[in-house]
């Protein structure tokens, strides 16, 4: 089962937030999987007309099967619309005037959709600050391939703001069906799954959830 992020982690990011260390798409990229809880593929296939007023609406996802394409959800579940911070609107409106004509909110050099190599190194960019302002080292990759692991002092990973995500509709008290609903779930079973976890361990966090915020 995936994890939500760390105290550690989240305490990483908002450091190098504040310090300004992460490129804006970097730090669009954050925000959005952060806020939303959607998967890596759905948030590389986010236009701008995606983020508005307040609401990201999933319709597309991008895979690599086969090359790159940009496809609708698999399901119908996918299909969702997701309510989200103003503070988190206007960094999508600020990201927007200053790259105005980006056919999607994340791409890669050539200003297309990433290719799985370009989207590798772009997460792994992302990767090595967090990592290194924690305490380790970077990870060198070399053709799309890590070379030298560095020192690993955190194993985080996108899909981890997703178990994040719903981690925090657990503990805002978010109905497990419409949490299913936001988090794209097909099976509701998956979402209660987590939160059949979260409850076995509520008794020994409860006390330790603070605001929800990096």
């Amino acid at each position: 089962m995936h994890r939500p992020l760390t105290e550690a982690e989240k305490k990483a990011i908002s450091s190098l937030k504040k310090e300004g260390a992460f490129d804006d798409m970097e730090q669009l990229y954050i925000d959005t999987l952060y806020v939303s809880g959607i998967r890596p593929g759905e948030a590389l296939a986010l236009s701008y007309t995606d983020v508005v007023r307040c609401t990201i609406r999933v319709s597309k996802d991008l895979t690599w099967k086969g090359g790159k394409h940009i496809k609708p959800p698999k399901t119908d579940a996918g299909f969702r619309t997701i309510d989200v911070p103003q503070w988190y609107q206007d960094e999508v409106n600020e990201y927007r005037a200053k790259y105005p004509d980006k056919p999607y909110l994340f791409t890669g050099k050539k200003g297309d959709c990433f290719s799985q190599s370009s989207y590798r190194r772009f997460w792994t960019g992302i990767y090595n600050k967090i990592n290194i302002k924690m305490g380790g080292s970077p990870r060198v990759l070399f053709k799309g391939k890590a070379i030298n692991e560095g020192i690993e002092v955190t194993d985080l990973t996108p899909y981890m703001f997703r178990h994040n995500y719903c981690t925090m509709l657990y503990y805002l008290k978010v109905d497990v069906k419409d949490a299913a609903r936001l988090m794209g779930h097909a099976d509701i079973r998956v979402t209660l799954e987590i939160y059949t976890h979260l409850d076995s361990l509520k008794s020994s966090t409860q006390d330790k959830v603070a605001q929800i915020a990096l």
